[in-house]
């Protein structure tokens, strides 16, 4: 780690990494569904919604830990955009065009273009909403968010994955 970094800083940056490494794995396990058979790989992406669930939790968690112990740092802010982007933005995307692309429907260029789509609007509008936060917001989200934070829409594609497998 970083040296001058207490425990006080070490643990929440700790959890925010897990939270990372969530998402990152999530997108591993949706790579390695692609080869599957469909019950396998349906099970795989419910695998990998979990994933994004439990990087939810983390994340959640992360920020929470960092102010009751007054372990705050700016790594762990920057950190946590990293994370944001990665399990709620790319790896629900990434959730959103294989489980899209695995289905028993025929592939169509209807269907491929609703793929690129969903897929596009995930990340980009995640992206945008990561970059305009930091860029009004220098607090934040201390005194309170404005608009619907990236982990919503990871979430609902996460729910969507269970319902539908």
């Amino acid at each position: 780690m970083i040296p001058g970094l207490t425990w006080r800083h070490k643990i929440p940056l700790t959890i925010t990494l897990l939270a990372m490494l969530c998402g990152f794995f999530s997108i591993l396990v949706t790579l390695e569904s692609m080869g599957e058979p469909l019950a396998k790989a349906g099970m795989m992406h419910r695998w990998a919604a979990l994933l994004i669930m439990l990087a939810m939790i983390l994340d959640g968690l992360d920020g929470n830990v960092a102010r009751r112990l007054n372990g705050c740092t700016e790594l762990g802010a920057e950190l946590d955009t990293y994370v944001d982007l990665t399990a709620f933005g790319l790896a629900p995307a990434l959730l959103v065009y294989v489980v899209m692309l695995t289905g028993n429907v025929p592939q169509d260029v209807n269907r491929a273009v609703w793929r690129v789509v969903m897929t596009s609007a995930v990340v980009l509008s995640g992206m945008l909403r990561l970059a305009r936060f930091k860029a009004i917001d220098p607090n934040r989200g201390q005194h309170g968010y404005t608009g619907l934070p990236i982990t919503a829409c990871a979430g609902w594609v996460a729910m969507l994955v269970f319902i539908s497998q």
